[in-house]
């Protein structure tokens, strides 16, 4: 069975209180093209770097996953690539907000099953053959 890649309709966005920092932020989910892959994109630095979600960018992962590229880092990104990888969308970008020191995912009581529900709303199949999955277990044959 061929499957195709899948991104979302429309920008969604959300906005709560970090989990670990307390600071406010938000976080905004935009459609990317094909073969983009999951993007991590920190708008408040300057350059708004890109931080791929894959296991070459793990760079920390006490109370969280982090991920890098240089000096911008995104923290505790497990549920929002679980939300993502979990509706089967292969290209996203994921704006960050509000948190310039230390990016932090809003916490809301369930959470991811609220973000799956707005990004649900919202997935549409792309032209070209699903074959980018964020990699986050080399080796395993698995990705989450």
């Amino acid at each position: 069975m061929l499957v195709h890649q899948r991104t979302i309709k429309k920008s969604v966005s959300m906005r709560g209180v970090g989990l670990h920092t307390g600071v406010t932020t938000t976080m905004t989910f935009k459609p990317a093209p094909e073969d983009y892959g999951i993007r991590f994109r920190r708008v408040d630095l300057g350059g708004k770097p890109e931080i791929p979600a894959d296991v070459d960018h793990v760079v920390e992962v006490e109370r969280g996953t982090t991920l890098a590229v240089g000096e911008a880092k995104v923290h505790t990104t497990e549920h929002v690539l679980a939300a993502v990888v979990g509706l089967q969308i292969d290209n996203i970008i994921i704006h960050r907000f509000d948190a310039p020191r230390f990016s932090d995912y809003p916490f809301l009581d369930t959470a991811q099953d609220d973000m799956s529900n707005w990004l649900a709303e919202g997935t549409w199949g792309q032209t070209n053959s699903s074959n980018y999955t964020p990699n986050l277990f080399p080796g395993s044959g698995r990705s989450f």
